[in-house]
């Protein structure tokens, strides 16, 4: 993979190149020893979509949280949402689990399904792998309001009621 400094990355934004950027994946440094990986985006007209895999040698969660938002201030001014997963297969997996989920929204569009079926094949779909998905998620960051003063941390955001009863085997 390509490694680029935070400035590189935002002319690649600038120059509207950085679709093709990420799908390839891209290492940003942003300090002598720490760098993150864009593993893939997904904006809409109003958010940005980041999913990140975070490489530090401070792992501590004060240093997670400065670090990410130093990142969020270098992505973009447009209001935005980050994942941070703990690996690249962690994220790679949400991005898998995301497109069934799309596939299936699609054969209701398509007429090839109902509604009731839709929904129970998300379920399933979600029963499957939720732990997994909750495991891997270690944080997300939201500035939907695109206010640096109203920027939201969630730690294991997955890891909720849900979570708790499918890892216990209920």
């Amino acid at each position: 993979m390509r490694k680029l400094t935070g400035k590189q990355v935002l002319l690649a934004i600038v120059a509207g190149i950085i679709a093709v950027v990420v799908t390839l994946g891209v290492l940003v440094s942003t300090s002598s020893t720490d760098y993150y990986e864009i593993v893939y985006t997904d904006h809409n007209d109003l958010i940005e979509n980041y999913h990140l895999v975070l490489h530090v040698t401070d792992t501590s969660k004060a240093h997670y949280e400065d670090y990410i938002k130093e990142i969020e201030e270098e992505l973009s001014y447009k209001a935005k949402n980050i994942y941070v997963y703990k690996d690249t297969t962690s994220a790679l997996y949400e991005l898998e689990i995301r497109n069934k989920k799309t596939a299936i929204q699609n054969d209701l569009t398509a007429g090839t399904i109902n509604q009731k079926a839709m929904k129970k094949q998300i379920e399933a779909i979600d029963k499957e792998t939720y732990v997994k998905r909750a495991d891997g998620m270690m944080m997300i960051l939201d500035n939907t309001l695109n206010n640096t003063s109203k920027i939201f941390i969630s730690w294991y955001p997955l890891r909720d009621f849900k979570y708790k009863e499918l890892k216990n085997g209920k």
